[in-house]
């Protein structure tokens, strides 16, 4: 979680993520990775956007339905990932759903299934009494580590449990998207509950360090960064 302030902003990162398909015979166009930076905790919500068909995977749908709804004009939403169910990752869920001209799958691990529809897990009614979050709780259940069959191609999941017990990494290609595992030189909190600093250690040297210098970190709060970055300046990657 970061410090309060109220603003939203839209990025969109050109990027040349070649998701490798299901048979492996070829690699899909151009998938786009748009940055929304939502609410008061300036939450990261990402968009992944296949641009020859305008499909799109959101992660972690914060809050500031405004925002979402114009970044979603023009794209068919298929999957929301959510890396973890605090209120500030998920307060965006039904905005993206009646966004949808379908049923939209919400994915999310077995340990917070219960979190989106509850304030009291999901936080918001400690944080903001007077604007409890009741929202959809996943269609899909995810355990442990594996890939999803997203925009036509694979997308990986890693469990990350210590800053929540159910916390999951996604990763697309060279792009990994953290949620409140790995900051820029930081990491989210473990004080809250469920969380472990312990577990949150040993999630970031088994899941995320070993990957390649150059892959992309995007997190669930500030800039994005990379895994060579974070082996110089994140102590939890010593």
């Amino acid at each position: 979680m970061a410090s309060p302030s109220a603003f939203s902003l839209l990025r969109f990162h050109r990027s040349c993520l070649n998701m490798i398909t299901m048979d492996d015979e070829r690699s899909l166009p151009q998938i786009d990775i748009a940055t929304i930076v939502v609410g008061e905790l300036e939450t990261n919500c990402y968009l992944l956007i296949r641009q020859d068909t305008k499909e799109a995977v959101v992660i972690d749908p914060g809050a500031d339905e405004a925002p979402l709804r114009e970044a979603l004009r023009g794209l068919v939403v298929t999957d929301i990932l959510l890396t973890h169910a605090h209120f500030d990752h998920i307060g965006g869920l039904l905005a993206v759903c009646a966004a949808a001209p379908s049923e939209v799958k919400i994915w999310g691990h077995q340990a917070e299934a219960r979190w989106p529809a509850d304030p009291r897990l999901n936080l918001s009614a400690f944080m903001n009494p007077d604007a409890e979050i009741k929202m959809p709780t996943p269609t899909h259940i995810l355990e442990g580590d594996g890939c999803l069959s997203c925009l036509g191609g694979k997308i990986e999941y890693f469990h990350t449990p210590g800053h929540t017990p159910g916390h999951m990494v996604y990763r697309l290609g060279e792009a990994v998207f953290t949620g409140d595992l790995v900051f820029s030189d930081g990491v989210g909190r473990t004080d809250l509950p469920g969380g472990s600093h312990d577990a949150l250690r040993r999630s970031i040297r088994r899941a995320v360090r070993p990957m390649a210098g150059s892959t992309r970190l995007y997190p669930g709060h500030g800039p994005a960064t990379t895994v060579e970055e974070q082996k110089l300046y994140n102590p939890y990657f010593v």
